[in-house]
């Protein structure tokens, strides 16, 4: 297995069971449009190339949207988009979390390339566990050397009290070299991925469903 750190505890965010079930539900009602569907504010850009609400740089607040959003792919940074493509569309796995990594002159510190996953049950948990670590190993394997290392954080985030586990898929800068050299760097390492995932086979059979069947699990739409 790769080199793995926790991330417990420091990330928050609110109605995630719910989050979790729309993902894989789909409905033609107006209630369900307005709540799921229906486009949020136009995404904002920052300077450091952050997308979100109102263009700012480095903010740990951020838009969570479900895949059947029609601005879901607008709020994805472009050099990271192959990957959440993957993930998302290809193994559909359920992400709340992508950046395409960036660094903050003015500050002299950045944000590592990553994307980070809902598992929906204990068995898709460690599916996807195996999975990533048995890429991360062979990546490294591959890339040893480079400064780019191939890591998992393992933790969780929570919603009033609850948490809920998840997996980041993380592109770790290696001390050894800079910012600079980390972006010349990370290209090979992160077409390695997106390519070891396009071949392998679907990581989750979860199937999207109408959300009639989801008697009562969530409000009525």
């Amino acid at each position: 297995m790769p080199r793995h750190l926790s991330i417990d505890g420091s990330n928050k965010m609110q109605n995630i069971a719910e989050f979790m079930l729309l993902w894989d539900y789909k409905s033609d009602s107006r209630s369900f449009y307005e709540h799921v569907i229906a486009s949020p504010k136009s995404p904002k850009l920052s300077d450091s190339g952050n997308i979100n609400d109102v263009g700012s740089a480095g903010s740990s607040d951020a838009r969570v949207l479900t895949r059947q959003n029609k601005a879901f792919w607008t709020f994805v940074e472009a050099n990271v988009k192959a990957l959440l493509e993957q993930v998302v569309l290809k193994h559909n796995l359920i992400s709340y979390s992508c950046c395409e990594g960036h660094y903050y002159k003015n500050r002299e510190c950045g944000d590592l390339r990553n994307v980070a996953v809902l598992p929906r049950n204990k068995q898709e948990y460690q599916s996807i566990l195996q999975t990533f670590g048995l890429i991360c190993d062979s990546i490294n394997r591959e890339h040893l050397g480079s400064g780019v290392e191939m890591l998992l954080y393992l933790g969780s985030i929570e919603d009033n009290g609850q948490k809920f586990k998840v997996i980041e898929l993380c592109f770790y800068r290696n001390h050894d070299i800079n910012w600079d050299n980390y972006f010349e760097r990370i290209g090979p390492v992160y077409e390695m991925v997106v390519r070891m995932l396009s071949d392998i086979p679907r990581i989750s059979d979860q199937e999207v469903q109408d959300i009639s069947l989801l008697q009562g699990k969530i409000a009525k739409t």
